[in-house]
């Protein structure tokens, strides 16, 4: 039987759901789609220490290191994935089976509640943003991300990146897409005020 705090947060839950917004694919650019042994889903230990968890049947993994894209699909709001992008600040030869296209690689080209790009350091997340040339995210839709996603990218490493103001967009991959792009620090201290007229 249902205590009624649990019947409380999960009507609390199913009502979030229902006011999701889908963000449909705007760049028909094709991006190859990864596999099993290049999609991740993203966990942390703590806010210090995150770590990935390979597909089934899969066990490597790249270093969680330097710059990697991400994805919530509608159909799995609980689940962030994620996968490697060329980064030639990280860039090591082992690395180069792990990378992928882009974000459309993850989401088989799937409507998404958000995707980025994320940035770590010895496996500690510094940054995550709205950065994706294949879905052009509004940044205020931050509100599709469920509480617990919420923790594992929290609001204070968000970096608002503005595609108003960046023209049209190239059809390449990914990094051809967004590599001009202006990255913004966010003002927002909480998900309940997103306002931002003009994304």
């Amino acid at each position: 039987m249902l205590t009624t705090t649990f019947s409380t947060q999960l009507t609390a839950l199913y009502e979030q759901r229902a006011r999701f917004t889908p963000i449909p694919r705007k760049n028909s650019a094709f991006q190859q789609m990864a596999t099993p042994a290049q999609k991740f889903v993203l966990m942390r230990h703590n806010a210090e220490h995150y770590f990935l968890r390979p597909s089934p049947g899969c066990s490597e993994m790249p270093a969680l290191q330097g710059n990697f894209i991400f994805v919530v699909l509608v159909s799995e709001p609980g689940t962030v994935y994620c996968g490697k992008i060329l980064d030639m600040l990280t860039h090591t030869v082992d690395m180069e089976p792990f990378y992928i296209d882009g974000h459309t690689s993850l989401s088989n080209n799937q409507a998404v509640l958000f995707a980025g790009e994320m940035h770590f350091v010895n496996a500690a997340l510094t940054s995550w943003s709205n950065r994706s040339g294949h879905y052009l995210p509004p940044s205020h839709l931050r509100t599709n991300l469920l509480p617990h996603i919420r923790l594992l990218l929290p609001e204070y490493l968000y970096n608002r990146i503005d595609f108003s103001s960046q023209g049209s967009l190239s059809s390449g991959g990914a990094l051809s897409s967004v590599s001009s792009w202006q990255s913004r620090g966010s003002s927002y201290s909480s998900f309940s005020s997103f306002e931002e007229p003009g994304i």
